[in-house]
């Protein structure tokens, strides 16, 4: 990916440079590629001495950058145009007033290995949105493995929050607060690091755990989330205690299926939602203790 958008950028007519973040990387191929990559035009490694995490590492490279504006991208993400750079300069110039610009996440064709169904398929349903979605869920579709922003707005809103997974919310959340001015373009990025099956189940339920941890933080509202507003719906029915009935009953069943080679997205669904009432009641409980 960096050596197509170095590319890209010597037929550029504005000033761009490109910063590699190294987290502490152990990954011995990774580091061989860097001695070629430091002798690139245009490009900058910044290397950090230990693992620092995602949010950390992103203000580094924020606060070092020279210009006004930035492109944030994820390591296992690559541009879907070859002229991905020049359409967000031509957003940028044309409309000044703009804080966020977001060109969309796809997902390339049906992995053969099926222990990566599970992402692809929850990417396919849930991320991969057509422009007018995105429109229409402004700041809910952002993602920030791709996302173009501002360096005063990123480096004022961001923030960085240690053992919390799923931190795009908070920055979202806290852009819509802000309201700030967000446009959504056709310029997507191919999101390739599909997680296998039963890693992704796992990371779902740190994501859930760290919505609950948000919301009693004050740090997101208890209603931002699609399944923090199911709940809400749910609770005003009366439901959660047949949800967490139904949970004790359920869960190891739906989890075997979503660790097998067919994984059903309803069950997942279904799972993360009485996932999440599961931990709303355990963290009721230990409030009242």
């Amino acid at each position: 990916m960096v050596y197509s958008l170095a590319q890209e950028i010597e037929k550029l007519d504005v000033e761009v440079e490109l910063i590699v973040g190294d987290d502490a990387s152990t990954d011995t191929e990774i580091q061989n590629s860097y001695y070629q990559l430091e002798n690139l035009p245009y490009v900058r490694l910044i290397k950090n001495k230990t693992n620092l995490g995602r949010e950390k590492t992103r203000v580094l490279l924020a606060r070092a950058a020279q210009y006004n504006w930035l492109l944030f991208l994820d390591a296992d993400v690559i541009p879907q145009k070859k002229n991905f750079i020049d359409l967000f300069i031509k957003q940028i110039t044309k409309d000044e007033n703009t804080d966020v610009i977001f060109g969309g996440i796809k997902y390339q064709e049906k992995p053969t290995n099926a222990q990566f169904l599970l992402r692809w398929k929850y990417g396919k349903a849930n991320e991969e949105q057509s422009l007018k979605q995105r429109k229409n869920n402004t700041y809910k579709s952002l993602v920030t493995g791709a996302i173009c922003i501002q360096k005063h707005v990123f480096l004022k809103y961001t923030l960085v929050l240690n053992h919390v997974y799923g931190l795009d919310m908070v920055l979202a959340y806290q852009l819509k607060k802000a309201k700030t001015a967000i446009k959504h373009i056709n310029n997507a990025v191919f999101h390739l690091g599909l997680e296998n099956n039963e890693t992704f189940v796992h990371k779902t339920e740190d994501a859930l755990k760290s919505i609950i941890l948000l919301e009693n933080k004050n740090i997101i509202s208890n209603n931002f989330r699609p399944i923090q507003q199911a709940f809400l719906k749910l609770k005003k029915l009366k439901l959660i205690s047949s949800c967490n009935l139904i949970y004790k009953t359920l869960a190891k069943l739906l989890v075997l299926n979503l660790k097998s080679n067919s994984p059903n997205l309803f069950c997942f669904n279904l799972y993360r939602m009485l996932y999440f009432c599961h931990l709303k009641q355990v963290n009721s409980l230990g409030n009242e203790n």
